[in-house]
């Protein structure tokens, strides 16, 4: 009687393949160099599963120039809401978009570990500063954040500027040239003086927009007033310190 071949258990097949996705993946994220489409999908799946693992050697994830487009982004987003290694995320020049923007701000809005988020570059315009004012309204522990060469324009700065009047931790925010102007820099302004707002707040990059001396110069005054050891200037602030 023949004897019935054994099919191989499921679960053994699962944790195989894991096996040798880890094995192609040694080293730091930021030695990877993806090439192509197909590439650059193998990597995404898997970085998603050094996230979700909370790999140690994730502490920081330099993805600047990948150029992963909104729905890879949005994949990796999904694993990153309970990601507890992650304390830096550079994203610089990835094709974000509005959409891709969202996605990475509503995945992280609960995070407890991230420290500095930089997306300049990402083609983000208003649509994507909802996603942005609503991260800052609720998370309590990222210091750094870098949204320049984006193009907010009056509208997108003047939402963030919202969210910004309601966070109470951010220390560092760059939003040079992002196309606005002294309407939204008066919302900037306004957010900064709330004696209920953010009273962390000691470094503002904001130059290379259509912003007036006198509201760049009132700026500055206030957080020296506020911060006056730190010495902050919104030309040359000093960023926080890493943890």
């Amino acid at each position: 009687m023949a004897t019935r071949k054994k099919q191989p258990d499921k679960t053994e097949e699962k944790e195989e393949g894991r096996e040798e996705q880890h094995e192609s993946r040694r080293g730091p994220i930021s030695s990877w160099k993806p090439t192509g489409i197909g590439d650059l999908d193998s990597f995404t799946t898997a970085l998603c599963i050094q996230i979700e693992e909370n790999d140690e050697q994730l502490e920081k994830m330099a993805l600047g120039f990948h150029q992963l487009g909104p729905e890879r982004v949005g994949q990796l987003s999904r694993y990153l809401m309970n990601n507890k290694i992650l304390t830096v995320i550079d994203l610089t020049c990835n094709d974000l978009g509005d959409r891709g923007c969202s996605r990475v701000f509503f995945a992280l809005r609960l995070n407890k570990m991230l420290k500095e988020l930089n997306v300049p570059g990402n083609e983000i315009g208003p649509g994507g500063c909802t996603a942005i004012a609503e991260f800052l309204t609720v998370n309590n522990t990222l210091q750094k954040l870098s949204l320049n060469a984006n193009n907010f324009g009056d509208e997108g700065v003047a939402i963030i500027a919202k969210g910004l009047a309601k966070n109470k931790r951010l220390e560092f925010l760059n939003v040079r040239e992002t196309g606005f102007t002294d309407i939204a820099a008066k919302e900037l302004l306004q957010a900064v003086n709330l004696d209920n707002g953010n009273q962390f707040l000691h470094g503002l990059w904001w130059n290379f927009n259509n912003v007036s001396p006198d509201l760049m110069e009132k700026m500055n005054a206030l957080l020296r007033k506020k911060h006056p050891v730190l010495h902050p200037s919104i030309y040359q602030p000093r960023g926080p310190p890493r943890s």
